[in-house]
């Protein structure tokens, strides 16, 4: 557990860097996804199996960072850029927010990680309302990205920043709720 802690909180952070960036630090998350399926595997081999599509997220995220890192440094057009950050950032979001929800259900099931459930519940509250303000950020971002009426694409974009403020606020609130449940599961745990 004490992997996911960080993994929930670096995976949810979306900077205006670059897009380059912004995958790097999803693959870092996924690495740290990847250290807590492992840990937890100890106590529960079920957990094992998030590993094979944890790791074609973490290849995904090299794959685009990589792909936008070359963008960077060669004369690729903006539009070739835009539509190619849509489709990747989109299904690279959305497998990982279907991947965390897979793995937050085997957490919630399993009555013998935690003593105290209640964290699990309140974690997984806060995790789906972060969920909820990534999609609609995502949709914000698409509409930011493709409408040609220049109102509606800076009501987006200003929802989109709205939005995304709203998603640092719930990342914080997953981290502290994470950090409970990495506490708990140290206490059940300890040798």
């Amino acid at each position: 557990m004490n992997f996911f802690c960080v993994a929930f909180f670096i995976v949810a952070l979306q900077v205006n860097i670059s897009e380059s960036v912004n995958y790097i630090i999803k693959l870092v998350g996924l690495l740290f996804f990847i250290g807590g399926i492992l840990e937890i595997s100890g106590f529960n081999k079920s957990f094992k199996r998030f590993l094979t599509p944890v790791k074609f997220l973490v290849l995904l995220s090299a794959l685009a960072s990589a792909l936008f890192l070359i963008f960077t440094f060669t004369s690729v057009t903006a539009g070739v850029k835009n539509i190619t950050g849509i489709i990747i950032g989109t299904v690279i979001t959305l497998l990982a927010l279907l991947f965390q929800k897979s793995l937050l259900k085997l957490i919630s099931d399993d009555k013998e990680l935690v003593n105290d459930l209640s964290n699990v519940i309140r974690f997984q509250k806060s995790w789906n309302k972060l969920a909820a303000i990534t999609i609609a950020n995502l949709v914000f971002d698409i509409i930011n990205r493709v409408m040609p009426v220049k109102i509606i694409a800076d009501l987006s974009g200003l929802m989109m920043a709205v939005s995304k403020i709203v998603m640092y606020i719930f990342a914080l609130i997953i981290l502290f709720s994470a950090n409970k449940i990495r506490v708990d599961f140290n206490k059940k745990h300890s040798i």
